[in-house]
């Protein structure tokens, strides 16, 4: 009998970890081609989360619509899981199959929570703020559309840094 490692994260909380460590295969895939990471994250079980990065998974793996843990932290707004991300490797310059980077992600959920964004443009996603994804839409420009007054001096500050380093 197979254990649905993803309904494990989704249900346990914490004690998914115990079924995780006995696990004899953690780089599987839903149907959606997501890893056990991006499910951790979605079901923001961070106890599995840092369990499964410990155990080597892809902080880069991209789902079948090119979005990786990183887009999925940006997207729920979780910079715990964020900063571990940068911290393995992630990349803040990879675009989804909608050309959206994870900056694009934390800038379209941020409804006023600014955490993860400040992490992205810290951590070199400054230069993207102005990049339009398959729609022609940039961070900023989505910042400008609604009206989000720090958002737009947030993403023009890493601009101009970004600039300057230049």
């Amino acid at each position: 009998m197979s254990v649905d490692l993803f309904q494990v994260i989704r249900t346990l909380g914490k004690a998914a970890v115990d079924t995780l460590v006995a696990a004899p295969d953690l780089f599987i895939r839903n149907m959606a081609g997501e890893t056990l990471l991006h499910e951790a994250i979605a079901s923001n079980n961070m106890p599995a989360f840092e369990c499964l990065l410990r155990a080597g998974l892809d902080a880069n793996a991209a789902d079948s619509i090119g979005q990786t843990p990183l887009h999925f932290a940006a997207a729920y707004q979780n910079c715990h899981a964020a900063e571990h991300i940068l911290v393995q490797g992630g990349d803040v310059g990879l675009r989804d199959r909608y050309g959206n980077t994870a900056l694009w992600s934390a800038v379209f959920n941020a409804k006023g929570k600014y955490g993860v964004v400040a992490l992205l443009l810290e951590n070199g996603a400054g230069r993207q703020a102005e990049a339009e994804n398959m729609r022609g839409k940039s961070p900023l420009g989505f910042a400008r559309l609604v009206g989000d007054q720090e958002m737009i001096r947030m993403l023009e500050a890493a601009i101009a840094n970004d600039d300057i380093l230049d």
